[in-house]
């Protein structure tokens, strides 16, 4: 961490680190992961109408919650320490741990084309997407304080700290059949948990 990711967080609610993991380490946790999919991932494809996070959107890709990466890669959740401990430097703030277990930490698989997750925010304060893997394809996109969009690429072992209610962003659909495994911690700021009621349903179910 540095003062020019803490700026650029402080400007735009975005700030990307390099190598965060070793490229070993993402490969390890991609395994994991990837063995969890075949077992029991769950595959989405669904509209979601507007609501309190999102504009109508599309989710098409194959996730685990929190509760099956218990099972399939346990290691994770020492990963999950080390993004809030990250996140509080960052931030300057008391930073815990989600309190709403299963949605705590998301693997993400996008495969194929057309694969994606429409504009959104999310409903806690901050969160980290840590890639495992390289891709041209698929990039995060999220609109700056200026209002224009931006792109990042997912690359090995690169986390992106997001603040995630204020940020509005996506995954931009797929175009090719390469794989793109993220994993999503979400995280609160102390005293602020509000989640909504149905949301696990909408997006879990």
């Amino acid at each position: 961490m540095n003062d020019q990711q803490k700026m650029e967080y402080d400007i735009d609610g975005v700030a990307v680190i390099d190598r965060y993991i070793s490229e070993n380490k993402a490969d390890d946790l991609k395994k994991s992961i990837m063995l969890g999919m075949d077992i029991e991932g769950n595959s989405r494809d669904k509209i979601v109408e507007a609501d309190s996070v999102g504009m109508k959107r599309r989710f098409k890709d194959k996730v685990l919650d929190a509760l099956q990466l218990i099972g399939h890669c346990p290691e994770i959740f020492e990963t999950y320490e080390d993004v809030k401990n990250t996140c509080c430097e960052i931030t300057d703030k008391v930073v815990v741990q989600s309190p709403f277990g299963k949605s705590a930490i998301t693997a993400k698989l996008y495969e194929g084309k057309g694969a994606e997750h429409g504009w959104h925010c999310e409903s806690n304060g901050i969160s980290g997407i840590l890639y495992l893997t390289d891709n041209m394809d698929g990039q995060l996109e999220y609109k700056n304080s200026n209002d224009n969009i931006v792109g990042i690429k997912a690359k090995k072992g690169r986390i992106v700290i997001l603040r995630g209610q204020d940020v509005w962003h996506r995954v931009v659909p797929m175009k090719t059949d390469e794989q793109r495994v993220s994993i999503i911690f979400n995280l609160y700021f102390k005293g602020q948990y509000h989640r909504p009621a149905n949301l696990d349903e909408v997006h879990y179910e």
